[in-house]
């Protein structure tokens, strides 16, 4: 189960928490530290709410499991390093 809140932070609540909750979610921030903006508080007011409708297509369903730690992700991509969007994931 952490593993898919951690995979949908990192997909949806990239971009839909912003706009939602006024900030990156808190596993974002936690994982990626200083790598990840802040907002300002200014900011934060300007885009918190700033939606009234939130459209998503779905098209396809992923299993995601929390892999044995390796120090690196491997992709599609390729094998990425340390701080990396796939490493910061950490989901197989």
């Amino acid at each position: 189960q952490e593993a898919s809140q951690r995979a949908l932070d990192f997909h949806l609540g990239w971009f839909a928490d912003p706009i939602w909750t006024g900030d990156y979610p808190s596993r974002m921030r936690t994982v990626c530290g200083r790598r990840l903006p802040t907002f300002t508080e200014a900011e934060r007011t300007l885009i918190k709410g700033s939606s009234d409708f939130f459209g998503l297509n779905h098209y396809g369903t992923a299993y995601v499991t929390s892999p044995e730690w390796r120090g690196y992700a491997w992709s599609g991509y390729g094998d990425l390093r340390a701080g990396s969007y796939f490493t910061d994931l950490g989901v197989d």
